[in-house]
């Protein structure tokens, strides 16, 4: 099987730097929003094509993170999210990926099922939402 390389434009190049740079998982609105800045003729449409390319190529994660938006990542090791259910930030948390392939072992063992990926979202209260009461 190849492996499809595709050139690496300037316009995808801005908008893969610019999400390397935003730690927020933002969505293609924001980085079509910080994109303007640097390439004011680009269209929306462009920045949703470029961001699924690059996810295709494996460089970024989409999120589904049950909040109706695609949340962008370019940290594509493997890690857990927690979201601020006070102000909506996200933030990336290491959870030991022994603990949860051995969950992912034990579900496909026990329900005789083939995962092809998992995702552990966990949702409450951030430190700085804490502070503030």
């Amino acid at each position: 099987m190849s492996v499809v390389r595709r050139r690496m434009t300037k316009q995808r190049s801005v908008i893969y730097d610019i999400l390397c740079a935003d730690y927020t998982h933002p969505t293609a609105e924001v980085i079509y929003g910080k994109t303007q800045k640097v390439l004011p003729n680009i269209s929306l449409g462009t920045v949703y094509r470029n961001l699924n390319l690059l996810a295709e190529d494996g460089m970024i994660k989409k999120l589904d993170l049950g909040d109706d938006k695609v949340h962008f990542d370019a940290d594509i090791s493997s890690h857990s999210h927690f979201i601020c259910e006070q102000c909506g930030k996200i933030i990336d948390i290491d959870v030991d990926t022994n603990d949860l392939k051995q969950l992912e072992n034990d579900l496909a063992t026990k329900n005789k099922l083939i995962v092809h990926s998992a995702a552990l979202v966990f949702r409450g209260i951030c430190d700085e939402c804490v502070c503030k009461s």
